[in-house]
């Protein structure tokens, strides 16, 4: 019954017009079992996306790690829907290093962590060390060549491998205004001519 029940909140999750019957189908499983990890994650899920719900949502996540101390998606989810908060970020970092402990290579966790510590003063060499590893597992990843290179232009003797990334990211996405922007503003700051 459980399982029906849930499948059916999961299809109609998936459709607009269905969501409002789905978070009622998701609640009612809840509140057979409190902790159903898959309704948790998915009600969370619908949840976070108004700001509303956000705090429901984060309890939801919270709840459903209990069950699934190790479950990537319920860990990252979680993170995201904290990270935009800069009271929370504390919390959203060190569930994004949770996530690359159990996936390395987990794209978005990487980016979004680098993002995070590239804001930081003292967090500029680990932030450059992630983008890294996202270049490394997806080599046309456009948004960490530019925040890579926006990180690298700062430092006079790393211009030129800014303005190679920048370049790089403009063959793979000639349209993508930030990167134009950014690598016109460094052509200004390379002083030596080399561009």
């Amino acid at each position: 019954m459980q399982e029906a029940l849930f499948q059916r909140a999961a299809t109609l999750s998936r459709m607009a017009c269905g969501r409002k019957e789905a978070e009622t189908l998701y609640r009612q499983l809840l509140a057979e079992d409190p902790y159903h990890v898959n309704a948790l994650y998915n009600l969370a899920n619908m949840l976070n996306r108004d700001p509303g719900t956000r705090e429901e949502a984060i309890t939801l996540y919270r709840r459903a790690q209990l069950v699934a101390p190790d479950d990537v998606d319920v860990l990252y989810n979680h993170a995201w829907t904290l990270h935009a908060d800069p009271c929370e970020s504390a919390e959203a970092a060190q569930l994004y290093r949770r996530v690359l402990e159990l996936d390395p290579k987990h794209v978005k966790a990487l980016y979004n962590l680098a993002t995070m510590r590239m804001h930081d003063v003292n967090g500029q060499q680990e932030a450059e060390a992630l983008y890294r590893r996202v270049l490394a597992v997806e080599p046309q990843h456009t948004s960490a060549m530019n925040n890579l290179a926006n990180l690298l232009s700062e430092h006079p003797d790393r211009l030129q491998e800014a303005l190679s990334l920048y370049r790089k990211a403009l063959a793979i996405d000639p349209y993508d205004e930030d990167v134009r922007h950014n690598l016109a503003s460094s052509l200004g700051k390379d002083v030596g001519g080399h561009a």
